[in-house]
């Protein structure tokens, strides 16, 4: 049981045997124990612990960004952490319906009004004192200026929805292009929670968690269903993804961000094109009592766990 989240699962049904902690990975580690190599320079390569290995990836990525991409590819990453996302999608696969987008547009046109009331932006509005800000991340000071989604989408009140589709793609093509620079370079496992009856498209920019239990409470929380599914990937070494680190969320003019991925948990992974095996289908039950000031009453959810490796297809030469 959880008394964070109040949430209690059969966890050894789903998780990795070789989880920190468990007998498997004690037995592992044992000899070297023995040998007297401290527990904390014992390793297991090639397998990614979230509580042990996150920030050094987060430190790792975040560099590994900043020197491969430029800030347009930054900035389309970044869109795809907002409501943008299924927007994109529609327009990568090509599965808009009529009138779909201009939806679309009109909720963004109307989002931007609401915080700006002459329906203009000055991209210089406010930059100087920003600039001169001392603000925190993770208790890590910087003087940087925050993305802007509006910025980016080149949202203004003569805003027409040729531009607006315009936009969109050439955000899918930087993302393309993005995703062709960085490579893993151990092996990661992420996470995806989708309903009962939807599948991970390939062709989708998928965007994952490396925590699962940041994941599963997600799923748990919106889907209105007994039932989820959260899929297991295993990104092998060499597979193309796109982290969610600091330099995604803001602008790095002054050189002051801190490294890392304080804002964030989640990468975007690419499936298309990759060498994909299942590996296993499990189900979990979690409970969790719900009380209130009448009753009290248990509230039970199914996860179908389905675990995948992607494994990058090599060009042949």
């Amino acid at each position: 049981m959880s008394q964070k989240t109040g949430w209690a699962s059969d966890y050894e049904d789903y998780t990795d045997k070789f989880e920190q902690g468990s007998e498997y990975h004690l037995d592992l580690i044992r000899p070297f124990l023995r040998y007297g190599i401290p527990k904390r320079n014992i390793r297991i390569l090639n397998h990614f612990d979230y509580d042990e290995d996150f920030e050094e990836f987060g430190n790792t990525i975040d560099k590994l960004q900043r020197n491969k991409l430029n800030k347009e590819e930054l900035d389309a990453i970044y869109i795809t952490t907002t409501d943008q996302l299924i927007a994109l999608n529609k327009i990568r696969t090509n599965s808009l319906e009529p009138k779909e987008l201009d939806g679309y547009l009109k909720k963004v046109k109307a989002d931007f009004k609401a915080i700006n009331k002459d329906e203009t932006i000055d991209i210089f509005d406010g930059l100087e004192e920003d600039t001169r800000k001392v603000k925190k991340l993770a208790n890590k000071e910087h003087r940087e200026h925050p993305k802007n989604k509006y910025e980016i989408l080149g949202v203004a009140k003569q805003y027409k929805i040729a531009d607006y589709r315009a936009n969109l793609s050439q955000i899918n093509w930087r993302i393309n292009d993005a995703l062709d620079k960085i490579t893993l370079s151990e092996n990661l496992s992420a996470y995806l929670w989708k309903e009962e009856e939807e599948n991970i498209d390939a062709n989708e920019i998928n965007v994952f968690s490396l925590c699962a239990e940041n994941e599963i409470l997600d799923g748990i929380e919106k889907s209105e269903k007994n039932k989820i599914n959260l899929f297991k990937i295993n990104f092998e070494r060499g597979s193309n993804i796109l982290a969610f680190s600091n330099c995604v969320y803001f602008d790095n003019q002054n050189k002051t961000l801190p490294i890392g991925m304080d804002n964030d948990t989640r990468i975007i992974g690419k499936i298309k094109d990759a060498d994909i095996k299942l590996e296993s289908k499990k189900t979990v039950r979690i409970a969790k009592m719900d009380e209130d000031d009448i009753a009290s009453k248990l509230n039970i959810k199914t996860i179908n766990v389905i675990e995948y490796t992607v494994k990058k297809v090599e060009e042949e030469k």
